[in-house]
């Protein structure tokens, strides 16, 4: 999604809610292999996203955020280059695929998409989000946290590519720890060998380690080159 700056806040009294809405558009114009959900798989969902100009989020009365929604409510005049896009639809359950220029998509090479190219810290990512996944296939942990969702889990993770991995690191280390994944058949945590559980938990923390080194670099510059940012307040700001 893209952000324009534009934010309210209400309160509904009946259920002691407070609501954030921020005004946001569907970046609708990316490459298919850099969403973090085939958004394009569905026509109708598709379409969703499109029409949202909004983004709510409901806290408790922890001011917790509980739940968020879409929304219509925004400013259709913000939305700028977000207008419908006429989108080639891919064929069902396709959820690879090699691109015009041959390359294999969702795109699995260097965070281009997260990081500038001039960020150090790209090679070490790259070399330690491959082992990681290695060690994730000896425990056949990719074949459940992908799209398909063969196991119907209802917070679904995605760990097929760096980006989603990078995304949720910290969770899928706090789980393996504790012995909470990975699932069996039947959805019950199995034991698996202690030595490839070890593997698992410590290139996971090398991933990790690399995943915040990187960003603290990309922290001190704010001129990155790798993502659309703009300073023009009329236009929205890509995150």
């Amino acid at each position: 999604m893209t952000f324009t700056g534009n934010w309210s806040l209400a309160h509904d009294d009946r259920e002691n809610l407070d609501i954030i809405e921020v005004e946001a558009f569907f970046r609708n114009q990316l490459p298919a292999g850099e969403y973090p959900y085939p958004f394009w798989h569905n026509a109708g969902k598709w379409n969703d996203y499109e029409k949202m100009s909004t983004v709510r989020f409901y806290l408790n009365d922890k001011g917790r955020i509980f739940v968020g929604t879409r929304g219509k409510s925004g400013n259709e005049a913000a939305r700028g280059q977000y207008a419908h896009v006429d989108h080639e639809p891919f064929q069902k359950d396709q959820w690879q695929w090699t691109d015009d220029k041959g390359q294999l998509q969702p795109t699995i090479t260097l965070f281009s998409a997260r990081y500038q190219p001039a960020n150090p810290h790209l090679g070490r990512l790259d070399q330690t989000y491959r082992a990681f996944a290695a060690e994730m296939r000896q425990a056949s942990c990719v074949g459940c946290h992908s799209p398909q969702n063969p196991s119907d889990m209802e917070q679904l993770t995605l760990l097929q590519t760096p980006s989603h991995a990078a995304g949720e690191i910290d969770r899928v280390i706090a789980q393996v720890e504790q012995k909470k994944m990975p699932l069996d058949d039947i959805g019950m945590a199995k034991e698996i060998d202690p030595k490839l559980r070890e593997n698992i938990l410590k290139t996971a923390q090398a991933f990790r380690n690399e995943v915040a080194a990187a960003d603290a670099w990309e922290a001190t510059r704010p001129n990155r080159g790798a993502v659309a940012f703009t300073t023009d307040a009329n236009k929205p700001t890509a995150r």
